[in-house]
């Protein structure tokens, strides 16, 4: 009977004809067909290198429990195409691992270009094989689509000279100049990537999170694919973060509310608590920063002083990569702040259309402690030597003094308060824009919309201009409106 090669005892007549070793391939388990390990592979998923891959009988691509290892010299360019077989996609996230710009602030961490790409459980995990999968590379793909076309539109409109190169080497771009019609090609493709995802994330809420038992791993995949989702509708200037937003809202209701999630996340593991907590910072900041631009009411931190907001934090190292204070350059004890600041501005307009005077009293008194609660913080800030997040601290005090001042109190724009506070925020803004990332684009909208003096004006348009001649910002839009609530409507601006 005739043998083959990778059979148990390899005897094969093709080999002794031509004279050479007839070597059993260690890669395939005793008494395997040859075709069985390659049949196992979609023709169009074929793994991007043969050499070293241990695999059983039954493993595929397809599973996240096989026995599938890929060796760990494998080029990053190779592991790129094992979980993107698409070549577009695949340009786009080599774009993207360029900058790593997804956190929420543009502030990647050192070793993890992106920060919600997990190399290691999207081999596992390629596109098409789980929803709740697809649902966390679609949202990335759609950022790293309209970052690519704001590049260029950038480009185009002489705001960016040369071609940029991110912190992680040159970004793969086109041999010829960008076109009108790729840039609009490319928000198309990041526009239906964000809408799809967070279909599919809705999807995953109800298939995969229905179950009591259901594994933390796919709740912090979710998570963390809407608030992608809420960076690219972001970046388009769209509306349907709030459908990202809700679908949050909903999962965090599912399974019991922030503390009841983070005290489980803390008795699974330590890295389960960090993705929880984190994922909860980026929605809380983003429900703070909507309600300061809209004056609507919070929806995530409901009451002052949540323990759950204090209570899990990392406060040990200050300094580190999975901390608020790097992602978001604040102190989250005024995040916090900012929060009970929106709590009042809602309340007021309440109360406005009461006429009992005591509950009146009550929300002057609650005005009056938040004033008194600011300057306590910026008395504590050393400002000679201001760090990101004092700079960041600062920012947001004094855009909490204009919010309460024209909000709460009536003042009009002109008052010397409003224009004080709102010039005093501006230079240190421009003052650090070379020096730190300081991604809070809300605050930098009210505090320059209120400015009256040319000066201030140009000194506004200035810190705006910066935004436009970097890689953090593009929407193309005027930014004088005085009322900064009618401007910025519904739009999510971070």
């Amino acid at each position: 009977m005739r043998r083959r090669c990778d059979e148990t005892k390899p005897d094969c007549r093709r080999c002794s004809r031509q004279g050479i070793p007839c070597v059993y391939p260690k890669h395939l388990p005793a008494g395997t067909d040859s075709n069985s390990s390659s049949s196992s592979y979609p023709a169009s998923h074929q793994p991007p290198s043969s050499e070293g891959i241990v695999t059983t009988t039954e493993a595929t691509p397809w599973s996240s429990h096989s026995a599938m290892m890929l060796p760990l010299e494998l080029p990053p360019v190779d592991l790129i195409a094992w979980i993107f077989p698409d070549r577009d996609e695949r340009e786009l996230m080599s774009h993207f691992l360029c900058f790593g710009t997804v956190n929420m602030c543009a502030i990647p961490q050192l070793d993890k270009p992106i920060r919600f790409f997990d190399v290691a459980h999207h081999i596992q995990n390629p596109r098409g094989s789980s929803v709740v999968s697809d649902s966390l590379l679609f949202s990335l793909l759609a950022v790293a689509a309209l970052h690519r076309s704001a590049i260029f539109s950038q480009q185009e409109q002489g705001f960016l000279t040369v071609s940029p190169v991110g912190r992680w080497g040159t970004p793969p771009l086109p041999p010829f100049p960008p076109t009108s019609s790729t840039i609009s090609r490319l928000k198309a493709i990041g526009t239906h990537f964000s809408n799809t995802s967070i279909e599919m994330s809705r999807t995953a809420m109800v298939v995969k999170l229905s179950d009591e038992d259901v594994c933390e791993e796919s709740l912090i995949h979710i998570l963390e694919s809407l608030v992608s989702s809420l960076i690219s509708q972001s970046m388009l200037g769209g509306t349907h973060w709030k459908e990202a937003f809700n679908i949050a809202l909903a999962i965090i209701d599912i399974k019991g509310g922030p503390e009841k999630m983070l005290a489980t996340a803390k008795r699974t593991s330590s890295w389960a608590l960090t993705k929880i907590r984190s994922s909860l910072e980026d929605l809380a900041f983003v429900d703070t920063m909507v309600c300061l631009g809209t004056g609507s009411r919070p929806r995530l931190l409901l009451e002052p002083f949540q323990p759950w907001w204090f209570d899990y934090a990392s406060e040990d190292d200050q300094d580190g990569l999975d901390t608020f204070q790097f992602a978001f350059g604040l102190d989250r004890g005024v995040l916090e702040l900012t929060n009970r600041v929106n709590m009042l501005v809602y309340e007021r307009h309440l109360l406005v259309n009461l006429s009992e005077s005591e509950y009146m009293e009550c929300h002057d008194r609650k005005v009056n402690d938040i004033i008194l609660e600011l300057e306590v913080w910026e008395s504590g800030i050393d400002r000679d030597n201001l760090s990101r997040v004092d700079l960041g601290n600062i920012v947001m005090i004094h855009t909490m003094r204009v919010t309460v001042y024209i909000q709460l109190l009536g003042f009009p724009t002109s008052h010397t308060a409003v224009q004080s506070s709102a010039l005093t925020a501006l230079r240190l803004l421009d003052k650090a824009q070379h020096q730190y990332t300081i991604g809070l684009l809300v605050p930098k909208i009210i505090i320059g919309s209120v400015m009256l003096d040319a000066a201030g004006q140009d000194l506004a348009m200035k810190t705006f201009t910066y935004l436009r001649s970097t890689l953090c910002y593009e929407r193309g839009q005027d930014h004088n409106e005085v009322n900064w609530h009618k401007y910025l409507g519904h739009a999510l601006l971070f």
